[in-house]
């Protein structure tokens, strides 16, 4: 199930009449790791092979099934 929040890529510019132009984009599918790598001897739930749209997409429904141990 989608999160009901939207958050803030790191990449790009928005504008909007309210703001003008800030940081980032408005994304429902914004993950946010709590460390970007994995510690050597971390247990992970499923490996992600590939950052391209297929992975990307997966990574993205995994985890909003809660599958949270996971390297993309």
């Amino acid at each position: 199930m989608p999160p009901s929040t939207t958050t803030t890529t790191s990449e790009g510019y928005h504008f909007d009449e309210q703001s003008g132009v800030t940081t980032g984009l408005p994304c429902r599918g914004v993950i946010v790791p709590s460390s970007s790598e994995a510690k050597p001897g971390t247990h992970l739930d499923v490996v992600v092979i590939g950052a391209g749209y297929a992975g990307l997409i997966t990574a993205r429904e995994l985890s909003w099934k809660g599958i949270g141990d996971m390297s993309v």
